[in-house]
């Protein structure tokens, strides 16, 4: 009896390891190549990724799903329902056709057991490809081009994790477009709980042209090839919201509000010191951080950083801004906001601010 007992524990024992065992991640292959829709939950018993009529799909943490095939014409994907993967290649490997992801009522959700997710358009492809659907961030997520073609992301970005942008190829394009070179954010509101991290090692630039949320904490500049163009304005988080300049390319602000309620940190550690670092002549920055949207956020200014690289804003400074502070020894501060109507006071704690014309400080604004 003893000896039963023992076996029956053991079993039980062998049942529960098994039974808490992950399930493994599956890499699969996309087989479709004509200019048609299909379906990427097999529906109507459609087989696309070589299981079978109606067969299995990606849809699982750590998934690899490669929809990087030779296509004979342009061709949409509907995900139908919310899909979640690891890992996503995608692009025409030999031509110029074109890839479109589309929701069709689903969702693509980034989810990994370890490291950061991956979605990359493969070198060869020279037809731009876009993902309409929404994007859910589990974990980081490094969205990676390494076409001579765009990619647009135009469902829009949620989630609590970073996102990080990498534009590699070799040619120069300023900013990254349907047809051109680069990464896309369009449309859709980018919003994740979390970074939005440029890290290209091309010179395809990236421009977010969707406006960004409050969720979003900071946004950063990290190449030294690859510009980021932010066009689609920016809502600052409660508990502020950080531009950072790491690289050598410029961070450009150039429309679309920045407005919210919290703080605003320009931190600019871009060691590449232009030559009009001290001319104030309101001409466009090659390299640094350029503001030529309007701020307005409930809250204070502050350019920080340990860099050379000059800080410009050359919106209008509006009357919801309490304080703008010079806070770097490096980077100086130029303001050209020909009727800035912040509140409080402009403190020179470090460094240099620049005035471009008599309307970039408000009239009896004490100057500490």
């Amino acid at each position: 009896m003893k000896t039963r007992t023992i076996l029956f524990l053991c079993a039980l024992a062998v049942l529960a390891l098994v039974a808490v065992q992950p399930a493994q991640a599956v890499t699969y292959t996309w087989t479709q190549t004509a200019g048609v829709p299909y379906n990427w939950d097999n529906s109507g018993a459609e087989d696309n990724w070589g299981t079978g009529a109606g067969g299995a799909f990606p849809n699982a943490l750590d998934d690899t799903a490669n929809v990087n095939i030779d296509l004979v014409g342009n061709q949409t994907i509907n995900l139908n329902q919310a899909i979640t993967i690891g890992t996503l290649n995608m692009g025409d490997t030999s031509g110029a056709q074109t890839l479109t992801i589309a929701p069709n009522g689903g969702s693509l959700t980034f989810d990994v057991a370890s490291g950061n997710a991956a979605l990359t358009k493969v070198w060869g492809c020279t037809g731009a490809d876009t993902i309409s659907s929404g994007i859910i961030l589990n974990d980081n997520l490094n969205i990676t081009n390494n076409a001579n073609a765009g990619l647009t992301i135009s469902g829009g970005v949620t989630g609590t994790a970073d996102l990080t942008l990498r534009s590699n190829p070799a040619n120069r394009v300023a900013n990254g477009g349907p047809g051109n070179t680069g990464i896309t954010l369009s449309t859709t509101a980018v919003n994740n709980s979390g970074r939005i991290i440029n890290a290209g090692t091309g010179g395809g630039g990236v421009g977010i042209s969707a406006a960004i949320g409050s969720n979003v904490t900071e946004i950063r500049q990290d190449s030294n090839t690859s510009q980021l163009s932010i066009t689609g304005g920016i809502t600052v988080n409660a508990a502020g919201t950080t531009l950072t300049s790491n690289g050598f390319q410029a961070f450009l602000v150039s429309s679309g509000a920045i407005g919210g309620a919290g703080n605003l940190v320009i931190n600019n550690n871009s060691l590449y010191a232009s030559s009009r670092n001290s001319a104030y002549d309101g001409s466009y920055v090659p390299n640094g951080i350029a503001i030529g949207a309007g701020v307005n956020n409930t809250g204070t200014i502050t350019n920080s950083g340990t860099g050379a690289a000059m800080t410009q804003i050359s919106g209008v400074i509006g009357a919801n801004v309490t304080d703008v502070i010079q806070n770097s020894a490096g980077s100086n501060l130029l303001l050209f906001g020909a009727t800035n109507a912040y509140t409080g006071s402009t403190q020179i704690n470090a460094g240099i601010l620049g005035v471009g014309n008599a309307g970039a400080l408000r009239a009896c604004n004490e100057i500490t």
